[in-house]
C-alpha cells in the first residue's frame, strides 16, 4: 500500500460539543501508545464531562491518542477501512449511544528531525509537535497512524481524511502536517483546515 500525497493531523473539535476529561493523563502514555489493547481492555478510568449543555458529536474528546468515536464511525471506518491498524475499545453509553475509544496503533519512524520542530516536553524525548516534515524516503503506508517521537497524537492519510468529511461526521477536523499548532493553539487560531 502506498501512501505517497499529503497526510494530516486528527483534531477532535471541542468547541461547540461536549467532552470527556481523563482523571489521569499519565494512563495514556502507558496504554495509547503504539500498541494493541483490545484483549486487556477493563473499561477507561474514571473521567468526568464537560459543556453538558452541549451534545457529543460522532467524535468526542478524551485524548488526542484516543478520541472516542460513535458506534457510526466505527462502522462506517470499518466498511471503508478494512485493514487499517486501529482497535475499537469499548467505552460507554454516552446520552444512551455507544462510544469507542478509537486505538491507533501502528506507529511510523517516519519524522525528518532535521526540518520538523518538535517542542520536547516528555523525558522519553517524545514531544509536542510544532511544525512536521515527514521523510518521504520513509513515508507511512497506513490511511491512520502515529509517529514514532510525537506520540499521542493520531495522523491520516488524505483518502482517510477526505472519506471521513465526506461521511458528514461531526466533531473532527484535519490540520495541515506544517501548521504550527502550538502558536496557534496560543493565539486562538483556528487549526482545522480540512472540515466540513
Amino acid at each position: 500500500m502506498n501512501m505517497s500525497g499529503q497526510f494530516w493531523r486528527m483534531n477532535v473539535l471541542t468547541e461547540k460539543s461536549r467532552s470527556i476529561v481523563p482523571g489521569d493523563l499519565r494512563y495514556f502514555v502507558e496504554n495509547f501508545s503504539g500498541q494493541r489493547m483490545l484483549d486487556r481492555w477493563k473499561g477507561p478510568p474514571p473521567w468526568t464531562t464537560v459543556g453538558k449543555s452541549k451534545t457529543f458529536k460522532d467524535f468526542v474528546a478524551w485524548h488526542t491518542a484516543a478520541p472516542l468515536v460513535s458506534e457510526r464511525v466505527k462502522d462506517s471506518i470499518s466498511d471503508l477501512f478494512p485493514d487499517i491498524s486501529v482497535e475499537y475499545l469499548p467505552f460507554s453509553l454516552l446520552n444512551r449511544y455507544a462510544y469507542y475509544a478509537l486505538n491507533v496503533y501502528k506507529v511510523f519512524d517516519c519524522l525528518d528531525l532535521e526540518r520538523s520542530e518538535i517542542f520536547l516536553s516528555h523525558s522519553e524525548g517524545e514531544g509536542t509537535p510544532i511544525k512536521i516534515v515527514l521523510n518521504r524516503s520513509r513515508t507511512p503506508n497506513d490511511h491512520i497512524f502515529q509517529i514514532k517521537g510525537i506520540m499521542g497524537h493520531i495522523f491520516v492519510s488524505d483518502v482517510f481524511a477526505s472519506a471521513v468529511l465526506s461521511q458528514g461526521f461531526t466533531g473532527v477536523g484535519f490540520t495541515r502536517l506544517d501548521t504550527d499548532v502550538l502558536s496557534a493553539t496560543i493565539s486562538g487560531k483556528v487549526l482545522n483546515e480540512k472540515t466540513l
